[in-house]
């Protein structure tokens, strides 16, 4: 118990969370501080340091606008999409989702290192602390969550609900679609259907992809 000006604040240790939520429905929300509570360093800085070891030739070069953009990687994004013709979309749109790619197989990596740690420890309280919850939720930018459960939820149990954040394609589908007339989705379209179509004089004349020449594109 500690003093506070209203009222007293109770501080619950992880025994009596426990017990407070035993036969619950209980959800769980967790960030960063869930990490490098188990060790992982997820930092920003941590993972463009390891980008920048996995990529010597690239990010090395880029060290000094890192830590001007302050280890931001929607700042970073930016200031490199800056620097690039504003009619270039895509290679605006290419150097976006490199970036965030290397991104996040850096962290990745970071990830299963120290899940190989917690593994190595058995520890027994991330057991105990998952299988009071039915559904997860993470705002990290990595797969730490998802290789826990894998590892320490019971085999049997039953089918969780599950919470998934779209993936990036249908981002970039709704960008260039945005930007393109619907480019994205017209190329889709002939790739499912097998036929390309085009509207001529308000008619739509379509063709057999088969028969289609790079011209045509």
């Amino acid at each position: 118990m500690g003093p506070n000006k209203d009222s007293d604040i109770l501080l619950l240790n992880f025994t009596d969370i426990l017990q407070r939520i035993n036969g619950n429905e209980n959800h769980l929300l967790i960030g960063n501080g869930f990490n490098y509570g188990l060790g992982i360093w997820t930092s920003y800085k941590s993972i463009f340091e390891r980008m920048s070891e996995n990529n010597k030739g690239i990010y090395k070069e880029a060290i000094q606008l890192i830590k001007d953009c302050k280890y931001d990687l929607e700042v970073f994004i930016g200031q490199l999409e800056d620097d690039i013709n504003k009619n270039n979309s895509f290679l605006k749109k290419y150097v976006g989702n490199k970036v965030k790619f290397d991104f996040m197989k850096a962290t990745h990596e970071i990830v299963k290192e120290g899940i190989k740690n917690v593994y190595a420890e058995n520890n027994e309280g991330i057991y105990i602390l998952l299988k009071n919850f039915k559904t997860f939720f993470s705002l990290n930018y990595d797969s730490s969550l998802y290789l826990l459960l894998m590892k320490y939820k019971e085999i049997g149990e039953p089918v969780l609900d599950s919470f998934a954040l779209e993936p990036s394609l249908f981002f970039i589908e709704e960008d260039l679609n945005l930007k393109q007339s619907s480019i994205y989705s017209d190329i889709k379209n002939a790739r499912d259907n097998g036929k390309w179509t085009i509207t001529l004089n308000e008619q739509d004349v379509e063709k057999p992809l088969s028969k289609l020449t790079k011209n045509h594109f």
